[in-house]
């Protein structure tokens, strides 16, 4: 998350090993695949993967996804080192979308950076037919997906219940074990 990885195997090294397992999972049907913020110099000895068209959309989507329209690649969070210490954020969102990102992650609560982003990417929509296609089928690929699975609430007692249980739990192998809980004090109590 601090560097930039660099894979300097060839393609062929590559293909039969490295591939293989995301090759079996998008011939298994896989919705959604997140891009790495890596650099394989054999397939673009610029950019890592989640910036680069030569592997999100020549590699990925042409070759080892076979064209598959519904398949929504998501990028790799936007804010790490590998990313972050080379391009400034709006920038490397821009460059995510012409690579093919259909989604992208940028892990903070910098909304004004987001904003930056959203501006970034709407000026190059204007400027370009390419990112304008680009954006016009990820829209479509993330509407298809948000068809096919529907969010659904999740009740917020549930939700708070989970992690109540999870804090008894571990307060409890803190303590010793469960006994404290069991003899009616309960460390997670309000």
């Amino acid at each position: 998350h601090l560097e930039l990885p660099v894979v300097r195997h060839d393609a062929a090294r590559l293909d039969g090993l490295e591939l293989l397992p995301f090759r079996r999972a998008l011939d298994a049907g896989v919705a959604t695949v997140m891009t790495a913020h890596v650099r394989f110099e054999a397939l673009d000895p610029a950019f890592p993967a989640t910036l680069s068209p030569r592997v999100v959309r020549g590699l990925l989507r042409d070759t080892l996804a076979r064209d598959r329209d519904d398949l929504v690649v998501v990028s790799d969070d936007l804010r790490m080192k590998a990313v972050s210490a080379r391009w400034p954020l709006d920038e490397a969102a821009v460059l995510a979308v012409n690579a093919g990102c259909d989604l992208l992650l940028a892990c903070d609560d910098d909304e004004a950076a987001h904003q930056q982003c959203v501006a970034a990417i709407a000026r190059a929509a204007l400027a370009s037919s390419e990112t304008l296609a680009q954006l016009t089928r990820a829209s479509a690929r993330v509407m298809g997906m948000r068809r096919r699975w529907p969010s659904r609430p999740i009740e917020s007692e549930s939700l708070e219940g989970f992690f109540q249980r999870a804090a008894r739990r571990d307060a409890e192998r803190a303590a010793g074990g469960a006994g404290a809980a069991r003899a009616g004090h309960d460390p997670t109590a309000r």
